[in-house]
């Protein structure tokens, strides 16, 4: 995904959002493998520091053996529900994707707003799975897939959420950004939306019977033939200042 031209912008935006300057100390909660931070270390410079956490220590060893490692990184495993840090360490925190597989991700997002220095900013980055569309002449078909996707997903309804949470967690001047993803390849809808994933869940649960699930499957192979097929998701943006 992070080739595509979608996922290469809104991460862009993101890191304009955050307002990041030579010398600045940024989190990047939830960073997997750490293919974001080249980028934040170019902003931050070498007097600056990327700390890159994730609760995974394999995602993390992954993450030293990346090219282009800058010399501002530091990688931390923890998690975002209980960050090891003290509060105010941080000129701007960021989770990109992260929060929609985190139980009671509320706590991840009032962690990052404590670490968060006054007048610094925090960035998250979520999809609504509720937005997820796919052109199809079979709609009881489509449902059953997008509602089976959406029940796969700890916090599918997340990113319409975020604007709440951010102002609970006592952040102000939220600001919400809609990032919507399109696509006409199949190919690359199977990757973003896990269609076929998906389509196995529903039939090894019963909920399609498997020549329902090969008809749909087929008409959308279909369709991307002929150049007519559509998919679309939208994200969302969300941008809060600490007081």
């Amino acid at each position: 995904m992070l080739s595509l031209e979608f996922f290469q912008e809104y991460k862009k935006k993101s890191f304009q959002l955050l307002e990041i300057a030579e010398g600045s100390r940024v989190l990047d909660v939830g960073c997997g493998t750490g293919a974001d931070a080249p980028q934040l270390g170019q902003l931050t410079g070498e007097t600056g520091i990327v700390l890159a956490s994730d609760r995974s220590l394999a995602l993390i060893r992954d993450a030293l053996h990346q090219p282009d490692v800058p010399t501002a990184l530091r990688l931390a495993v923890a998690d975002g529900r209980s960050l090891p840090f003290p509060d105010g360490r941080f000129d701007a925190v960021r989770v990109d994707r992260t929060l929609q597989h985190v139980p009671c991700f509320e706590q991840a997002i009032g962690e990052m707003a404590r670490v968060t220095a006054p007048c610094g900013v925090v960035v998250a980055i979520e999809p609504d799975w509720e937005t997820l569309l796919v052109d199809s002449d079979d709609h009881a078909t489509t449902r059953t897939v997008a509602q089976t996707l959406r029940a796969a997903i700890q916090n599918c309804w997340i990113g319409r959420s975020l604007f709440r949470h951010f102002t609970h967690a006592g952040l102000s001047d939220v600001e919400v950004y809609p990032e919507t993803f399109t696509t006409t390849d199949l190919g690359t809808a199977n990757e973003v939306f896990m269609i076929e994933r998906t389509l196995r869940d529903c039939v090894q649960q019963h909920l399609l019977a498997e020549p329902i699930a090969a008809r749909w499957f087929a008409e959308l192979s279909e369709r991307n033939a002929t150049n007519q097929f559509f998919g679309s998701l939208t994200l969302y943006m969300v941008r809060g200042r600490k007081r």
